[in-house]
């Protein structure tokens, strides 16, 4: 006999299994063309309801087309190029959908694709046609200006141009030569000049300065002869660096009833028994927390020889701690608590340590300053 409650398990069983064979054509009937044909692709793909779903993904991807058709027609209308590149990824977008479902669907969509590839190649000429034009634009503001910024604008609208497909001889050497131009050169000098001391160490974190790989910037470090023409010259002038000891003191007293044997005692009707001996002892554990503070800062200092520098003064500081804990104790070491033990947790870092980590830190900020302008 079955219970009550196995059938209403098999019953919520049924009900799941009919709801979902029914989705994609339920979805489609509320207007989600979207979910209804991936929802029958899937189906398809498992090699389930074969006609049903043919249906529904066949209509749902019709009605697809139509609203992502009308959304890409008031894109292309756009005056903004960024518009129109978008109507053209809509365009693939729907092609793809044609593509993937003709396993199932045949040629149903043939025409739609070749009216879909017709309109996105003559937007993508469209397109590059633009893009090659303000190319030369500013390809022609840069030389004639000399303005390396401009040069970057013409390198990114050619290297545009080439990728949607536009065909001319020149477009090859006028993207090699705007990336060319567009270089823009950073001379980049570091240095303590009141405090020689970590001079050597500034110098050997600093020159990392020549591996930044960012589209048109250029680092030298402390080599004016490596490049013909500086663009950008970076001071980066640290101040002495400030070393210096907190120590703070601090006194606990602990106790503790500890048993230290048993004596016979008489109770009140004649029986004898035995209890613990309890005695109380103490402890003083003497803290001494030493704090060992570094604190360095600098001021980057930038001098333009044109208008192609990006990047801005600023001033930058650190600080860093290293803490140790040296403990002593006085009385019945059988009262100290857990944990608590005599002796010290650790070294305090030297000088040089410090001041190694704090250039490391600097350092970072300050190539993630020169990277982001």
């Amino acid at each position: 006999m079955i219970s009550s409650n196995s059938t209403l398990a098999l019953l919520f069983l049924c009900s799941i299994l009919i709801i979902g064979c029914a989705s994609p054509q339920k979805a489609l009937n509320n207007g989600n063309y979207d979910k209804a044909y991936k929802q029958a692709l899937k189906e398809l793909e498992r090699g389930k309801n074969m006609t049903k779903n043919r249906s529904v993904v066949a209509k749902s991807l019709d009605n697809i087309i139509q609203e992502q058709m009308s959304i890409s027609s008031n894109l292309k209308s756009s005056q903004d190029l960024r518009d129109i590149e978008e109507s053209i990824k809509i365009l693939q977008g729907l092609q793809g959908k044609i593509d993937e479902s003709s396993i199932f669907l045949r040629d149903k969509f043939e025409m739609e694709d070749e009216l879909l590839q017709s309109e996105k190649e003559n937007l993508k000429t469209m397109v590059a046609r633009e893009y090659f034009s303000r190319g030369l634009d500013y390809y022609d503001e840069a030389f004639g200006k000399k303005d390396k910024l401009a040069a970057q604008d013409a390198y990114y609208s050619f290297d545009k141009a080439a990728f949607y497909e536009y065909e001319d001889p020149d477009l090859a050497g006028l993207i090699e030569k705007s990336f060319d131009y567009g270089q823009v050169i950073y001379l980049v000098d570091a240095n303590a000049p009141f405090d020689i001391t970590y001079n050597w160490e500034i110098d050997r974190v600093f020159d990392d300065v020549e591996n930044i790989d960012r589209p048109f910037k250029k680092f030298i470090y402390e080599n004016s002869t490596a490049a013909t023409e500086i663009d950008c010259e970076i001071n980066i002038r640290f101040d002495d660096i400030n070393l210096g000891i907190r120590e703070r003191d601090n006194e606990q007293r602990y106790t503790r009833d500890i048993v230290i044997g048993t004596e016979e005692v008489t109770n009140s009707d004649g029986t004898k028994s035995e209890i613990d001996i309890i005695e109380t002892v103490e402890v003083l554990v003497y803290t001494k927390e030493v704090t060992k503070i570094a604190e360095w800062g600098l001021r980057l200092d930038v001098r333009s020889n044109g208008n192609n520098c990006t990047i801005s003064d600023r001033i930058f500081q650190e600080t860093i701690t290293a803490v140790i804990e040296d403990v002593s104790v006085s009385g019945d070491q059988r009262a100290l608590p857990g944990g608590i033990r005599e002796g010290s947790n650790g070294r305090l870092p030297s000088d040089n340590e410090l001041a190694e980590e704090l250039l490391d830190i600097l350092y970072e900020e300050i190539e993630n300053h020169l990277e982001r302008r």
